[in-house]
């Protein structure tokens, strides 16, 4: 217990020490977490949770951008290069997220009595990588694909990642982040 009768919580730092994450850390990890639990209470219809699940599959590694991108440079000759800049874009911000998560060794949530609703490629959370890859996409396909369906999708897939119980709301925050930034 601290001086103000709160009970402190007590993390590893990074290399390995002891640390006091502080009230306001504390505060936003149980904002985090009240989260992710409210999106997980909501009604969860068979049907929505098939097609969450399906689009989280799809863009796993960001491979359903990578593979739009590459078939497009292929089938629009006249725009190749563009869409292979374009995935490129993507493909960096795929690889700039897993960097991250191994650098940021925070764990998926993990809610006893709401399991998560789909597999996931790792154990790691920080950032959402399907977000990242999927708001990069509104950047680097605006010229080529119509924008509004690829905020519908890049919509879809930040909101999944909470849905299926895979993350956090900060995790999703911080993929639209990086996305946004790089792509």
């Amino acid at each position: 217990m601290n001086s103000t009768g709160e009970s402190e919580t007590k993390t590893k730092a990074p290399g390995g020490t002891s640390a006091d994450p502080g009230p306001t850390i504390g505060r936003l990890a149980a904002i985090d977490a009240a989260g992710v639990r409210w999106v997980r209470q909501m009604p969860h219809p068979a049907a929505v949770t098939q097609a969450l699940t399906l689009l989280s599959r799809a863009t796993d590694h960001s491979d359903g951008w990578i593979a739009v991108g590459l078939t497009c440079g292929v089938v629009d000759r006249g725009r190749r290069q563009q869409w292979l800049s374009a995935t490129a874009r993507i493909a960096l911000v795929e690889l700039t997220s897993r960097a991250i998560k191994r650098a940021v060794p925070r764990e998926r949530p993990q809610l006893a009595d709401l399991p998560p609703l789909a597999p996931t490629p790792t154990a790691r959370s920080f950032p959402s990588s399907h977000t990242a890859a999927a708001v990069a996409a509104i950047s680097a396909f605006d010229q080529l694909l119509p924008t509004a369906g690829l905020r519908a999708l890049a919509s879809a897939t930040a909101f999944s990642r909470l849905y299926l119980g895979v993350h956090f709301p900060s995790d999703v925050i911080a993929g639209a982040v990086l996305g946004r930034l790089l792509g």
